[in-house]
């Protein structure tokens, strides 16, 4: 997905391209150096490195579902992870 900017000349060119897809599959995709900056959302909670998770119901009640992803540390550790994100990651990408 990518939003369009307009040049003098009146032709569009991409502002910026938005990524979408598992990070160990797409990120290789990408040359070294060539992001400006990667957000991430993997589940930090040391609860959610399990199979299920408490959830908050109406009324205050909390019931225990499962978790459709397999937790973080499962053939990916978060340092594999941090290192592709920086294999791309331009020199002053954030």
């Amino acid at each position: 997905m990518s939003r369009a900017r307009r040049q003098p000349d009146g032709e569009a060119t991409p502002a910026w391209t938005l990524h979408v897809g598992d990070c160990f599959s797409e990120l290789p995709k990408l040359p070294d150096g060539s992001i400006d900056v990667v957000i991430s959302d993997p589940p930090y909670e040391p609860e959610t490195h399990t199979s299920e998770r408490r959830v908050a119901r109406s009324g205050g009640r909390l019931e225990v579902e499962p978790i459709s992803f397999p937790p973080i540390t499962e053939g990916h550790p978060p340092d594999e992870t941090l290192a592709l994100m920086r294999r791309i990651l331009k020199m002053a990408g954030a």
